[in-house]
């Protein structure tokens, strides 16, 4: 069978709908290995009790990097499904798919009969997916897998969480954002601050922006030791303040550590090269924007600078903004 040294790099797989009743409405994966990067499968669905609207995997090892996954639709595995596959998703966003029945398993359905499979995942963004069964986020079933650095949040389930588990199988999440919880070294209950995420009523979509905003607590809360590659989702590079992101995307500036909490209330923070930025507390909306830009002599030491916000003039014209000084 092929093997990942088969690359399919920069394509697009849409309109499919496979055959009738069989699984895999974009791709059908049996057998097989091969190496996907920087695709994307969208818009593709299965019919009747077929499950894997975007990619059907089985009996291999396909590796996905930099993919998305969205505006998918079957009975399980809205996104992609698998049987006794050994499936690796790194920097994969998989949003906006629908699994129709309560099979489960909105963006991803994964399952063995025996004792094959497994599913691996680093820095991936699961959102936005919707299921009538368990598993808005995904659906393991009897299969081991092996999960870091990545988010599950905003995925609806009419029954269970964003994340169900079946049948005996060593899962394993770290350093992930879980919506609801999950037990693992690392994990958060918290809301990622996507730039914009279409709420799961809406599905099927293609559209979102799951970019961190500048207050994610999503930003350095990853774990380096999991990573296999340099860049993410964007081709930028995967770490930029020392410690990684978690999910598709690495914020490619400083994240944003103070917030005003009041009128002339006072912050303060380290600037360092590049961008630094102060937000509004609650709202994660951006205040200001610092950026050193002085002469080629490098500072040492402790430097104090002093930048106040005029909070006197609210809006001109309609339009709102403050003063920096």
């Amino acid at each position: 069978g092929v093997t990942n040294a088969f690359i399919l790099d920069g394509c697009t797989i849409t309109g499919g709908t496979g055959m009738v009743s069989t699984s895999g409405g974009g791709m059908y994966i049996v057998y097989d290995s091969p190496l996907f990067r920087n695709c994307t499968i969208t818009g593709n669905k299965t019919t009747g009790s077929a499950k894997g609207g975007g990619a059907w995997c089985q009996i291999g090892s396909p590796v996905f990097i930099n993919c998305v996954f969205s505006n998918n639709e079957a009975a399980g595995g809205g996104g992609i499904a698998s049987d006794e596959a050994y499936v690796t998703l790194i920097n994969c966003v998989i949003s906006g798919n629908v699994s129709r029945n309560t099979v489960g398993g909105g963006g991803l359905y994964m399952s063995t009969g025996g004792n094959l499979g497994s599913l691996t995942m680093v820095n991936c963004t699961v959102s936005g997916n919707r299921t009538p069964g368990s598993g808005g986020g995904f659906r393991l079933f009897g299969i081991p897998a092996n999960i870091s650095n990545s988010i599950f949040y905003g995925n609806h389930s009419d029954y269970g969480s964003t994340i169900s588990v079946t049948k005996p199988a060593t899962t394993t999440l770290t350093n992930c954002i879980v919506e609801g919880g999950y037990p693992g070294a690392g994990n958060m209950d918290v809301n990622p601050q996507f730039v914009n995420a279409p709420p799961p009523s809406t599905i099927p979509f293609a559209t979102g922006d799951y970019r961190l905003r500048a207050c994610s607590p999503a930003i350095t809360a990853g774990d380096n030791s999991k990573l296999t590659v340099s860049i993410d989702n964007d081709e930028l590079p995967r770490v930029v303040n020392s410690t990684v992101d978690i999910g598709a995307y690495e914020f490619q500036s400083l994240p944003e550590s103070s917030s005003l909490a009041a009128v002339n209330s006072n912050v303060s923070r380290n600037i360092y090269p590049g961008i630094s930025l102060i937000t509004a507390p609650g709202s994660c909306d951006r205040i200001a924007a610092i950026q050193p830009n002085g002469g080629s002599t490098a500072l040492s030491g402790n430097v104090s600078t002093k930048s106040w916000i005029d909070g006197s003039v609210q809006n001109w014209n309609g339009q709102y903004y403050v003063q920096r000084h």
